[in-house]
This record gives C-alpha cells, structure tokens and sequence, in this order.
C-alpha cells in the first residue's frame, strides 16, 4: 500500500519534528505541533486504516511474535508493580502516561512493519534521511566553522539527543554490511555530541566494521545481563553518598559537577521513595514536587533523573529490573551479535540517559525495534535455507 506507506512516513516525520526538533528556528511550530497532538492523531488514523484492511490481527505481524512476548513481559511487570504500588498508596494518574509512552512506540512499529514489512530497508533508509535532516537543521544557525565542536567541553552547534539514535543506525547498516552508511551514521553521532554516544559508536565502527564475528557467545550475554541486573544496586551505592565522598576525597574533583548534577537528582529521589512510591512516574513527582512546581514541571528533561537503569530499580523494585533486563534481552534471536549491540547501546545508554521510559522516545524506540524486526527476520530467513 503506497499510500499507507506515505502516511506512515508523514507520521515519522511528525514525531521527529515535535521530539528532536526543539531548538531549531521552528522551535515554536514543533511545540504547536506537540501540544496539538498531530502525530497521535495520525498514529490513529494509520492504526484505523490497519485495522479495516486485517481485522483483529492487524497488529499481528508474523514475525515479530517472539518480540512481542518479551515486550509484553516487559511492559507486564511494570504496570503490575505500579499496581501494587498505587493499592498501598493511593491512584496517580500519572503513571496511564507513563504506560501510554511505553506502549505508543511498539504500536506504532508494529503497524508499520504490519503493512510495510518488505519495504522496510527502504522505510529505515528514509527516517535515516528525516534524522539527518533534523540534526543539521537543528544547528545551521549556530554553525560557524567545525572547529567549534569540542569533545572536551561536550559542545556542539549540532548536538542533540540523536546521537545516540546514529549510534543504533550504524549498527544496523553495519550487519547489512553498507560500511559507508555506518560511517556516515558514526559520523553524524560525532556531529551531534554526545560524548558516551560517540565514543560506542567510534569503538563499534572500529571493532566491527569488517568482522566475521555474527554471532555472541552465550556466556558473555548472560554476563551482560546480570550485570545490568546488578548495575542498579551499584549506582544506588554510589548515589547514596559514600560513593561520591570517596571519589571526591581520592580525586580531589567535585564529582557532582562531573555527573552534571545527575547525583542530586538521584539523592531527591532516592530520599523521596522513601517516603512514597506510586510505581511508574514517581521519580517525575519526586523532582516536580522538590522544586515546588508541581508535576507537571518534572517534565522537562532538565528534571529527569537521567538514569533509566535507576529508574526502572525504584519505580519497579529489583523484580522489575530483573524481568525487565531479560525480556529485552530476549529478543536477540540465535544469539546475533548485532541485535545484542543494540541492546547493549541501549542499556548503557540507560545509566546516563531518560530515554527508555517516559516522553519523547518515541522515535527512538521506533527505530529501535524496527531494526531489530529487520535483522532478526534476515537471520530467520537465513537460518531456513
């Protein structure tokens, strides 16, 4: 269907526009557009048009079936223990928000690939394009010469929340084996900054660009998820206080500033749970109510606890990251190794970064899950004959 995939392409563009175009000199038609709700309204309108051409499986797609058991594992326990949460603690509405921004990405996906499925190298090459676009868009105003990127400084006129999204693109181009696309997608991380971004895409683009290596030995990726399993109790450690004290006593460097405030944020919410935990959402209220604006305020990124792997520790409990880590990591069919880079981008990402849950992930996650619809497919296909 052309014109369905016209309409999913306009609604990528949509998303884009309103999460990753902000401070561009459109900034003020990207927020109209937000607040307006166009994307969703279009999201609808392509799950409708899904819907009347497959019935009740119009989500359904055939391959993507194991995927969707690991998400449903995933999204399960967090709303089960939100549940439990808000039985002991009262309703928040907040956390139907939370849920709904988890939920929205793998819809959307999952409709695409539904309908575009064999098209879909084509349909990554274009929000490829689109995230090109966005980011020099984003700076050509404040770009002046190359020499202003400074690594040291994390500053550039291009940097933008992208750089990891380049990150997951040079992995995929990289396992269709389009060296200069992932070049160029390692490229644009740089070009965009953020440092922990473009130093794995610098390491991925050197240690993999030419391996024959497909696939991850199984202990190494049950080693990785345990320690993303035992990650959380090792930051919450290091967040609580003695961990700081020590690294600032040996170091001499005032660590807060080096973690750019991120260990403030995480003593509110680690004080805060304490005292009350609504499941998902609750960090967001923590910080809106410690600054007295409410809510509504935490928002705003600047509020995020900018620590998912934290995140998912405190809203969810141990249990959460537990089957959390699992389910993800679950969905590298026959042990890919570059469905695993994925996974591992991700999860990194995760301990410095608000991008897994909440607001204005939705193309990310899009991307995410729609390259490893394309990669999985591939290896079952190959594995068939």
């Amino acid at each position: 269907m052309k014109s369905f995939y016209r309409l999913s392409i306009l609604t990528v563009f949509l998303f884009l526009f309103s999460e990753s175009m902000t401070e561009s000199v459109l900034s003020s038609i990207c927020i109209a557009v937000d607040n307006a709700k166009i994307k969703y309204i279009f999201l609808l309108l392509l799950l409708i048009i899904s819907f009347f051409q497959y019935g009740k499986d119009f989500l359904n797609v055939e391959g993507f079936k194991k995927e969707r058991q690991c998400f449903a594992c995933a999204l399960g326990i967090l709303v089960l223990t939100t549940i439990y949460f808000q039985f002991q603690n009262g309703f928040f509405s907040r956390s139907i928000m939370e849920v709904i921004y988890i939920i929205t990405p793998f819809i959307f996906a999952s409709v695409v690939i539904k309908n575009c499925g064999d098209h879909i190298g084509g349909f990554l090459d274009t929000v490829f394009c689109f995230c090109i676009f966005a980011v020099i868009f984003n700076g050509i105003t404040r770009f002046t010469s190359f020499g202003d990127i400074n690594f040291v400084e994390s500053y550039s006129p291009f940097e933008s929340a992208l750089s990891s999204v380049f990150v997951y693109f040079e992995i995929y181009y990289l396992y269709k084996g389009d060296r200069k696309k992932a070049l160029i997608a390692a490229f644009l991380c740089f070009l965009s900054l953020k440092r922990f971004s473009v130093i794995k895409a610098v390491l991925i683009y050197l240690v993999f660009s030419r391996t024959r290596w497909k696939k991850i030995n199984p202990l190494l990726l049950w080693s990785t998820v345990a320690f993303f399993i035992v990650l959380p109790f090792i930051l919450h450690a290091f967040y609580s206080g003695w961990g700081i004290a020590y690294l600032e006593n040996y170091f001499q460097k005032n660590i807060r500033e080096l973690t750019m405030d991120r260990s403030d944020r995480a003593a509110i919410v680690i004080w805060g749970i304490e005292q009350v935990n609504y499941g998902l959402g609750t960090t967001l209220y923590l910080l809106g109510l410690y600054l007295r604006e409410g809510v509504g305020a935490a928002e705003k990124s600047v509020l995020s606890l900018h620590c998912d792997i934290l995140r998912i520790f405190y809203e969810g409990t141990i249990v959460s990251t537990i089957v959390y880590t699992i389910s993800y990591f679950k969905m590298i069919f026959n042990r890919n190794l570059y469905v695993y880079l994925i996974m591992l981008h991700l999860f990194t990402e995760a301990i410095v970064n608000h991008f897994m849950i909440g607001a204005g992930a939705t193309i990310q996650w899009l991307i995410i899950y729609m390259c490893i619809y394309a990669i999985n497919t591939r290896e079952r296909e190959q594995e068939l004959y």
